[in-house]
């Protein structure tokens, strides 16, 4: 894994509400080929949401989306986390190429209380 980022819709930096999207993007290099669901843990407030990878085609995919609609109910004042052990299998596959299964630790690519994100 060489990144993990968090954008939303719309970008505004400061606060977000019920309805507005937030989309975490974990990217591999190299590409893998992703079965069934995976899961992040989105960390909002003293909640975790688990969210499923987007849909996505066949073969080889360098990016794997998640994205998460804030409900009404969310409140985090310093901002969301993505820990370090975040991304599960939840019973499906990420693996190279060439069958080998890919680290699933974010590692130096968590994200702690994303100041942008609140």
């Amino acid at each position: 894994m060489s990144s993990v980022r968090i954008s939303t819709v719309p970008p505004n930096g400061v606060a977000y509400g019920a309805g507005e999207l937030f989309t975490v993007i974990v990217n591999f290099t190299p590409s893998v080929r992703v079965t069934g669901r995976p899961q992040l843990a989105l960390q909002v407030g003293s909640a975790t949401r688990q969210v499923s990878v987007a849909p996505y085609g066949s073969g080889n995919n360098s990016l794997l989306i998640f994205n998460y609609l804030v409900q009404a109910t969310d409140t985090d004042a310093d901002g969301v986390s993505v820990g370090a052990n975040a991304l599960t299998l939840n019973g499906g596959t990420i693996q190279s190429s060439t069958g080998v299964n890919a680290a699933l630790g974010l590692g130096s690519h968590a994200i702690t209380n994303s100041a942008n994100h609140k």
